[in-house]
């Protein structure tokens, strides 16, 4: 059996570092539609993961949430899922690694 090094992740310093919002942004392309400061929409308001329109951000918890499909997570499970990783752990890594093209909060 080979030896396999792990690389350890931290998941929360992730979450809490990188902004759900220009992940998304920056994964489907299109600019967000902010209302206030506590929710965000795709500019076209539409679900990417359905047919629906009910796709919110909400910036405050750093959480989505889709109202049609009920899709919802954070930043690392919306790459698992827009990015179709392998896994949330390979997500983790390609956020880390700066694969998205979004920085980290400084």
């Amino acid at each position: 059996m080979k030896n396999v090094k792990c690389m350890k992740v931290n998941f929360n310093e992730i979450k809490s570092s990188i902004d759900l919002a220009a992940t998304i942004a920056a994964i489907e392309g299109q600019p967000l539609v902010y209302h206030g400061e506590k929710r965000a929409y795709l500019d076209d308001k539409s679900c990417p993961f359905c047919p629906g329109s009910g796709f919110t951000i909400h910036l405050d918890s750093q959480h989505y949430h889709c109202y049609s499909c009920e899709a919802h997570g954070d930043v690392i499970d919306y790459v698992f899922y827009a990015e179709n990783t392998v896994d949330r752990y390979e997500a983790a890594l390609m956020l880390r690694d700066g694969k998205i093209g979004v920085a980290c909060f400084s």
